[in-house]
């Protein structure tokens, strides 16, 4: 009996130990923060000619526009800012969930991520960058403290953090798919 509950002991101790591996996080060791900045080239289209047609800032701002319309249920509470010429500033928000370690399921809306996206068009090409996390609370906190490895909420944390990596790879990959120049000729 006594080797029954040891080894039960055991096990229930290797199984507390057992870490949620965390995904690769876009982290800026510049500003010490989660953010992505990419620059993307656009391609240009053919006329009907069979000619390569100009790229224009302006076609990119639209498909930025378009972009936010296209993502985002309501692009007027998203769009905070088309003030400076040829970008669009942005701030939205989207849900954690706790996902229980034995059933798999989302139980419980943890926490509302906060962040703000910012479009520059250029002539050939556009910028996106998303950064500034933070939880949507009355003090809103920076989620940089959940990629810290002493922190007590370790396992929550490393769960949030995969939802947010996952999150951030679906909005980057619709960013580029969605942005690509439609030929309306």
């Amino acid at each position: 009996m006594q080797i029954i509950l040891c080894l039960l002991l055991f096990f229930s101790a290797a199984e507390k130990k057992k870490e949620i591996e965390i995904l690769p996080v876009p982290f800026d060791t510049v500003s010490q923060s989660i953010s992505i900045s990419k620059t993307i080239a656009v391609q240009p289209l053919y006329n009907a000619d069979s000619t390569l047609d100009t790229v224009y800032a302006k076609d990119i701002y639209l498909s930025a526009m378009n972009w936010f319309h296209l993502n985002y249920p309501s692009p007027k509470k998203v769009i905070q800012s088309t003030f400076e010429p040829d970008s669009i500033i942005g701030k939205y928000k989207f849900r954690v969930y706790y996902i229980n370690p034995k059933t798999g399921a989302r139980n419980v809306i943890k926490h509302w991520i906060m962040y703000d996206i910012k479009i520059e068009t250029y002539k050939a090409s556009y910028t996106y960058t998303i950064d500034n996390f933070r939880t949507d609370e009355a003090t809103p906190q920076h989620i940089e403290r959940w990629l810290d490895k002493n922190n007590r909420a370790k396992k929550e944390y490393a769960m949030y953090t995969n939802q947010l990596v996952e999150y951030l790879n679906t909005l980057e990959q619709s960013i580029v798919e969605k942005m690509k120049l439609i030929d309306s000729k």
